[in-house]
């Protein structure tokens, strides 16, 4: 029944979208499938709006049968057991990530931590929480031939993921030291109101970098969040071995606009493209 009344409201969003000029709310894209009891399958866009009601779309993401098809656990312990020599497996914690063995056993109690936490799943987590790492199961196509790439969030309450990378010396926070930082690269494209902005800008002001890296939190693929209102940052840091400089390049840094500077702020209205 929650997927009938979004279907409706979606479509409804849909028809007010292609007629009407200048809308800033856009909402969420998505597709919805009908399967008939004839055995076709009927697809529409839908568009849902930002600010849908959250129990409704809860009673729709917090399905097993939703997270199971977004996070493919079953599909991805099959592949551990069938490719595991050729598989890479990484804990990313942003500006750096620890590499897991390439055992099957660890590789399968990885996963069933992690399915228990995704019981936690639903729409207002992932709406309104911000990941603090990410998992990377991978092949680069080698050996068998076989490529896929699966990079699926890590919350702060995923607490048996945690906990067991926690056990096997693997986890690592993802907030950064400011201390550590050398230069901010503040850079993107977001719309105000109706105008549109974009810059690419760079700080080493200590002050400055260390009230952008208080403020932004790590992007990881997911779904349901708002993303208009943000600015991605590349943070470049001084490494922690060998005196190496290196980027923050493992995953995406967001700073919520609202959040930064004002001195950063303007300049990113002002910033003109040479």
């Amino acid at each position: 029944d929650a997927g009938i009344q979004l279907a409706h409201i979606g479509m409804e969003k849909q028809r007010e979208y292609f007629h009407t000029e200048g809308s800033d709310d856009y909402g969420y894209g998505a597709v919805i499938m009908f399967h008939l009891k004839d055995g076709s399958i009927v697809a529409r866009n839908i568009m849902v709006p930002h600010d849908v009601d959250e129990d409704l779309m809860n009673r729709l993401v917090g399905t097993d049968e939703y997270r199971s098809a977004i996070y493919q656990m079953d599909v991805l312990s099959d592949m551990v057991d069938a490719y595991v020599s050729e598989m890479n497996v990484q804990y990313n914690y942003g500006y750096g990530n620890n590499e897991l063995p390439k055992k099957a056993e660890t590789l399968h109690s990885l996963l069933d931590a992690y399915n228990k936490d995704l019981k936690t799943l639903n729409f207002s987590k992932l709406k309104n929480k911000a990941p603090i790492g990410s998992l990377l199961f991978y092949t680069n196509g080698n050996g068998s031939g076989t490529y896929f790439n699966y990079e699926y969030p890590v919350y702060g309450d995923f607490t048996n993921t945690i906990s067991f990378l926690e056990e096997n010396g693997w986890y690592h926070t993802s907030e950064i030291p400011p201390e550590i930082a050398t230069q901010v690269n503040v850079y993107g494209g977001m719309t105000l109101k109706t105008k549109y902005y974009s810059a690419d800008l760079y700080y080493n002001d200590p002050d400055v970098m260390a009230d952008i890296i208080a403020n932004s939190c790590l992007e990881v693929a997911q779904d349901w969040n708002i993303s208009d209102d943000k600015i991605y940052v590349n943070v470049t840091v001084y490494g922690e071995s060998d005196d190496m400089f290196y980027d923050t390049n493992t995953s995406t840094y967001v700073v919520h606009w609202k959040k930064l500077p004002d001195r950063v702020k303007e300049d990113f209205k002002s910033y003109k493209t040479n």
